[in-house]
């Protein structure tokens, strides 16, 4: 009686040990693949941060290149405009030219 109460015991043990086995294991391939898509998703948003931050600064850069360079020309006189009517000088040397014209006629003649 004894030997047969033992041997219950242990193929119930068994039982129990091989469904445990088959959890730990299944739940355990869920774990390691939920870890390995997070790690991917990780890796992904590196990736693109990197990509924008790239992007952004030669873009960045090329834009405030093209406005210092206009600004420089600007103010050496070397800028032109090209409108609709073809070359013509920009406005600064424009407004400059016409100022200096009226301050000659406003002037009262001195001999």
């Amino acid at each position: 009686m004894l030997k047969r109460k033992m041997s219950m015991a242990w193929e119930r043990w068994q039982e129990v040990y091989q469904d445990l086995k088959f959890a730990n294991r299944m739940g355990g391939g869920a774990i390691r693949r939920m870890k390995r898509k997070m790690s991917m998703a990780w890796e992904k948003w590196q990736q693109v941060y990197q990509d924008l931050k790239f992007a952004n600064r030669m873009g960045g850069g090329a834009i405030r290149r093209m406005l210092n360079r206009k600004l420089s020309m600007a103010s050496t006189g070397s800028f032109r405009w090209r409108g609709r009517s073809g070359s013509r000088p920009w406005a600064a040397e424009q407004w400059q030219q016409v100022a200096a014209e009226l301050a000659r006629q406003q002037a009262p003649a001195c001999l």
